[in-house]
C-alpha cells in the first residue's frame, strides 16, 4: 500500500508538471498573440493616418483644380468679351466666328487696313487663349463649358491685358 501511495503521488506529480508546462506554454502563446495584436494595431493606426493625409491632399487638389477651372473660365470670358467689344465698336456682330470680309465697294476709304489688322490680332489672341485653355483642360482633366461669358477690360497695354 505504501508503494501504491508513492506511485500515485509520483504519477500525480508527473501529471502536475506536464499540466504546469502546458499552462506556461499557453501563457507565453497568449503574450505573443497580444504582442502581435498590438503591432498590428499600431500598423493600422499608422495606415489610417496616411489615408487621412491622402484624403486631405485629394480635397486640396480638388479645391485648387476647381479654383483654376473658375479662373480660366473667367479669363476666357474676359478675353472673349474684349475681342467682341472691339467687333461691336466697329459695327460688326458679336459672333466669335470670323466674319466674311465686306465687299470692296462697301469699305470706307482710309483706315480699313488698320481695322483689319486689329481684327486679325484679336483673332490670333483668341486662338492662342483657346489653345492654352484647351491644353490646361487636358492637364487638369476638366471640360470647360463652351458658352459665352461676360467680362470687363480694366486696362489694355501693348504687353498684356488686365481684366477685372
Amino acid at each position: 500500500m505504501h508503494d501504491q501511495k508513492n506511485l500515485s503521488s509520483l504519477d500525480l506529480k508527473s501529471t502536475h508538471q506536464k499540466l504546469s508546462a502546458q499552462i506556461a506554454a499557453a501563457a507565453f502563446d497568449t503574450v505573443d498573440v497580444r504582442k502581435e495584436v498590438k503591432e498590428i494595431n499600431a500598423k493600422v493606426t499608422f495606415l489610417d493616418g496616411q489615408v487621412a493625409e491622402i484624403r486631405s491632399e485629394q480635397l486640396d487638389f480638388l479645391a485648387k483644380t476647381e479654383e483654376n477651372y473658375l479662373n480660366r473660365s473667367t479669363q476666357l470670358g474676359f478675353i472673349v468679351y474684349y475681342i467682341r467689344s472691339g467687333d461691336a465698336k466697329k459695327g460688326e456682330s458679336g459672333s466669335s466666328h470670323p466674319q466674311p470680309p465686306p465687299d470692296e465697294q462697301n469699305r470706307p476709304s482710309g483706315g480699313s487696313g488698320a481695322m483689319a489688322v486689329d481684327q486679325m490680332n484679336r483673332e490670333v489672341v483668341l486662338g492662342k487663349v483657346v489653345a492654352e485653355v484647351e491644353v490646361r483642360e487636358e492637364v487638369i482633366g476638366v471640360d470647360l463649358p463652351r458658352e459665352d461669358f461676360t467680362a470687363v477690360v480694366v486696362d489694355r497695354s501693348e504687353d498684356h491685358l488686365k481684366i477685372g
